[in-house]
Formats: structure tokens, sequence, C-alpha cells
């Protein structure tokens, strides 16, 4: 009896990882450039780029591409699986809107589509930008 209960939830464990789609990289991706939560920095481009890297790296967030793309510079990341979490997947854009303002985009989207735990889109997007601000204040000290 307890040999069939622990294959019968081996069994619904390994069916229930199975469903859902495969992480939405793809779709975060080649979301709408404005999609997600933005915020304006006044400052160069090169410099908000630099924070935002070292913010996620910050964060233990695993960056997968940074690249400079015909809308901005993009960078995608990934929050791993957790006990509590499929995971999730991100992107910041960074453009530029003049000499020295740039608006920086936060999107993201759990690696499941019937997701219930993890970090919310406004997590990272707070998370991000309160570390960027950190370090462009560090930078004028």
């Amino acid at each position: 009896m307890k040999k069939t209960l622990v294959f019968l939830l081996l069994v619904i464990g390994f069916s229930l990882s199975a469903c859902g789609p495969l992480p939405p990289m793809k779709t975060v991706a080649t979301a709408n450039p404005e999609a997600g939560i933005s915020k304006e920095f006044n400052e160069d481009p090169e410099l908000v780029i630099a924070a935002a890297q070292a913010s996620i790296q910050g964060l233990d967030l695993s960056i997968t591409h940074s690249a400079r793309e015909d809308i901005g510079y993009m960078i995608l990341f990934t929050k791993s699986m957790s006990a509590f979490s499929w995971g999730e997947s991100g992107r910041v854009l960074i453009t530029k809107i003049d000499t020295n303002r740039t608006r920086v985009f936060v999107h993201s989207e759990k690696n499941r589509k019937y997701q219930i735990t993890g970090t919310e889109e406004e997590e990272f997007a707070a998370a991000i930008f309160s570390g960027m601000d950190d370090i462009l204040a560090r930078r004028q000290q």
C-alpha cells in the first residue's frame, strides 16, 4: 500500500510539472517595449545600463541575455525555481529619451501559467529600481 501511494504521488508530481508552457523567456523578450513598470532616470543611458546590470546581479538573479537591440538595451533575467515557486523570467529594457534622460521598463512573467506563488512584476520593479537608485546615488557622492 505504501509503495502504491508513493508511486501515485510521483506520477502526479511528474504530471503536474509537465503541465504548462515552457518558461516564458521568449514572450518576455518579445513583449511590447512599454510592457511592465517604468521609471525615468535623469542620467546618461550608459550609466543607467551599468546600474541596471549591477542591481539585477545584486538580487541574485541570473542574467541570460544582455545586448543593445533596436528598441533599446535589453537585459533578460531569470529567477530559479524554489520550494515555493516555479521561477520567473523578466526583461529590463533601457531606452534613451535624450542625452541625460533614460526610461527603464521592468517586465516579468511567472514560468507557469497557473503559478500563484513567486515574485510579482511589481516586486521585481521595486527591487531593481531601488538598487539602481542606490548605485546611481553612490556614484554622485
